[in-house]
């Protein structure tokens, strides 16, 4: 069962760590843009939340991959995820049209009723892992997981990066 619990809680870092630096590597600006469309926040505290949620989802999947504080790390996901199903709640109840942002600029898809189930599921999955997780430290294989997903996420996040707009007259090289 500690395999299983080990691999739950190393797949929804995963996922969190990686929503975290895809919103990261987009900006400040393109994130506070998805914080601004779901009209839940003053303009003035939209950056500041874009910020604090693109950190939060970066520590949360980096506790959990890292397995030192898997139940720490659940806890900060089980929130993060409450929060974002109660503000895809409210859009899908105000009738508003936007991107959900789930995952920066690597999603496009709209907030719909089914970014609701996905998000209880998640919290629910986290939750029996967090739970079923022992305190000990973790095996090596757990690290050794930890740092492959590490470089995974590095991986995917490094191949989706933003370019820099050529200077006219200059080649674009895309690396």
């Amino acid at each position: 069962m500690a395999v299983v619990t080990y691999c739950a809680l190393l797949l929804i870092g995963a996922y969190m760590l990686l929503s975290g630096v895809v919103k990261v590597r987009d900006g400040l600006d393109i994130t506070a843009g998805t914080v601004h469309a779901y009209k839940l926040l003053p303009v003035r505290l939209e950056r500041p939340a874009a910020l604090l949620l693109a950190a939060a989802e970066v520590g949360a999947g980096a506790l959990l991959i890292s397995g030192q504080s898997p139940r720490l790390g659940a806890v900060a996901v089980i929130v993060l995820l409450a929060a974002y199903t109660v503000a895809l709640a409210s859009v899908l109840r105000r009738g508003i049209h936007t991107s959900c942002g789930c995952h920066g600029t690597l999603s496009t898809s709209e907030v719909r009723p089914a970014l609701i189930i996905r998000n209880v599921t998640l919290i629910a999955i986290t939750a029996a892992a967090a739970a079923l997780s022992p305190t000990a430290a973790p095996p090596t294989y757990w690290a050794l997981a930890g740092a492959s997903v590490l470089a995974a996420v590095a991986g995917v996040a490094m191949r989706y990066r933003k370019t820099a707009t050529p200077i006219e007259g200059e080649s674009h090289v895309h690396v």
